[in-house]
């Protein structure tokens, strides 16, 4: 059994600090033409290249819509509902670039992002290329390049951020200043990208924690100023598709708590594999490093419940499948 955990965390050996050399870029980037080029291979031969799809929600971003398509909420409409003032500014840019060419941007913005965060956990080759793919074919990270035109802000923020951690280390407030901004463009981005710093600093669990709690408010702050001057409104109007139950006493809370529960039932009913195989690489890390597994699993619950009371505070309905979950 002991060598069966040893197998399975030979993989975790975190980039040693800051790049200081020519030499150490190189190393950075040694494999990502091959993931790239197999990635690319996967895209041609399963025709998501040739035949690129885009969510109907997608299209406002990305092109100036013909006469008889039918919009969805237009991006400046997506500021005062769902508060992504980044997003809208990009789309100032999108919306005059071809969609296949965004596309390509998105994928290689999502490539970058799978790359940098593997070379953030690992320093070994083999297993960087090994966690790449993994994040690249991961369900819920995957399914975003649905909406390609309107998150490529957010992909390429991301990969600069990680690309940071790993050129000029690690600052909390570098990454207090990446959670407002991303707020701003994927609210759910934040969460994923504080998990991955608490897996390679969980011995700054409780700064980053605290840090990512004051800028995801902080987040909600900028976006609900940004709408009271531009919109009139402090704060977010939710479209009714979301079905927001707000909370206005103890029923609205437990019809809340309840709405929550179902969604993680559902997650784990879905994601079932995905939650088994995280377990069985916690309980590997916790048999050689029973300290700082445990930081790291503190952090990560009180990101998740961060995220949870979130859920409850709003009452917004999750859409769940196969292809991917989100909150909102």
């Amino acid at each position: 059994m002991g060598q069966s955990f040893s197998y399975l965390m030979k993989f975790y050996a975190p980039f040693p600090g800051r790049i200081n050399s020519q030499k150490e870029y190189s190393a950075l980037f040694q494999g990502f033409g091959v993931f790239l080029a197999i990635i690319l291979l996967f895209l041609v031969s399963s025709g998501a290249a040739q035949h690129i799809y885009f969510e109907h929600d997608d299209w406002d971003f990305m092109t100036k819509l013909a006469p008889g398509m039918v919009p969805y909420a237009s991006p400046w409409q997506k500021t005062l509902s769902e508060g992504r003032w980044v997003n809208w500014v990009w789309s100032l840019q999108a919306n005059n670039l071809p969609a296949r060419f965004i596309y390509c941007l998105y994928m290689l913005g999502y490539c970058l992002l799978c790359w940098l965060s593997s070379c953030l956990i690992s320093s070994k080759f083999s297993y960087r290329m090994l966690i790449a793919f993994l994040l690249f074919f991961s369900v819920p990270f995957s399914s975003l390049s649905l909406w390609s035109a309107t998150l490529t802000p957010m992909v390429w923020l991301s990969a600069l951020f990680v690309f940071s951690i790993l050129t000029v280390g690690f600052n909390l407030f570098l990454f207090a200043f990446y959670n407002i901004v991303i707020f701003l463009s994927y609210s759910a981005m934040i969460s994923s990208i504080t998990l991955i710093v608490l897996s390679v600093f969980p011995y700054f669990c409780v700064e980053i924690v605290l840090f990512y709690g004051a800028s995801y408010l902080l987040g909600v702050l900028t976006s609900f100023s940004l709408n009271k001057v531009f919109h009139g409104k402090f704060g977010i109007i939710f479209e009714g598709w979301r079905k927001a139950h707000p909370l206005h006493g103890i029923e609205d809370l437990k019809i809340n708590i309840l709405k929550v529960s179902h969604f993680w039932i559902d997650c784990f009913s879905i994601y079932k594999i995905e939650f088994v195989i995280s377990f069985v690489i916690l309980l590997s890390a916790f048999y050689f490093n029973r300290r700082q597994t445990i930081q790291f699993i503190f952090g990560s619950f009180i990101v998740f419940l961060f995220e949870t009371l979130i859920q409850v505070a709003s009452g917004l309905d999750a859409e769940i499948s196969r292809k991917g979950c989100t909150s909102g």
